[in-house]
């Protein structure tokens, strides 16, 4: 987000910020929902345990791979949408592009 101060203008860095932006917000909802999860169903003893420690590890890396394409395309300068997320880079607002 700091190249975003520099290159306010340059519509290649609004698209991947735009982008980092909505993968940041999804990594905050997906903790908070893992946090009621673990509060509600982990307090099962196996079943509610191993439900949300799958749940934890795919949500997890899947975030985590997602950052690293991204990070790793913008550093090629390649424009890349994300899976579902790409869809609503134009919604975030005083970041897209033209």
């Amino acid at each position: 987000f700091f190249s975003l101060f520099k290159g306010r203008e340059d519509p290649f860095i609004k698209f991947h910020a735009s982008q980092g932006f909505l993968l940041f917000v999804v990594e905050c909802v997906s903790l908070i929902a893992i946090v009621i999860f673990e509060l509600t169903i982990g307090k099962i003893r196996f079943i509610g345990i191993l439900i949300v420690g799958m749940l934890q590890l795919g949500l997890g890396l899947s975030l985590l791979t997602l950052a690293v394409i991204g990070f790793i395309k913008a550093l090629f300068g390649e424009y890349w949408h994300m899976p579902i997320l790409g869809e609503y880079r134009e919604n975030v607002p005083h970041i897209h592009s033209n």
